[in-house]
């Protein structure tokens, strides 16, 4: 990306030219890649929220869309529930209900993960999504 970045207009004209329709829509979907790094969450553990305060054209849109490609170590919030991923309902922590563990490992038989139905420390977690076998 670097040699990309420094290059001129004209040859990266040249470099998108001789790209494949397949490379060039791998190219065009690595979000990460083209991003500014106000565009990406923050770095590191500990936070919860993640406020991108912006104006027209900043890429807010293209930036919360792609967050389905960022992997979110703490989970990632939504209307003040947070989803984790995870291979089992937590057996530590404090959770509020409606709280989501999406399972990392899901297999016929299994489920797609557990929701907290009664809030607490771990909680009360039913499975939800049931895969047919």
């Amino acid at each position: 990306m670097a040699i990309l970045k420094a290059a001129t207009e004209e040859q990266q004209r040249r470099l998108f030219a001789r790209l494949s329709f397949e490379d060039a829509l791998k190219l065009d979907a690595d979000f990460e890649m083209w991003a500014r790094k106000n565009q990406l969450p923050p770095e590191g553990e500990g936070w919860r929220t993640w406020l991108m305060m912006a104006g027209r054209g900043f890429g807010k849109t293209r930036a919360g869309a792609e967050k389905r490609h960022v992997n979110f170590p703490n989970g990632f919030g939504f209307a003040s529930l947070k989803y984790f991923p995870g291979a089992a309902a937590p057996a530590s922590g404090t959770y509020r209900q409606g709280d989501v563990i999406w399972n990392t490992a899901p297999s016929a038989g299994g489920n797609m993960g557990w929701v907290c139905v009664a809030a607490g420390s771990p909680g009360t977690w039913k499975s939800f999504g049931a895969i047919a076998a």
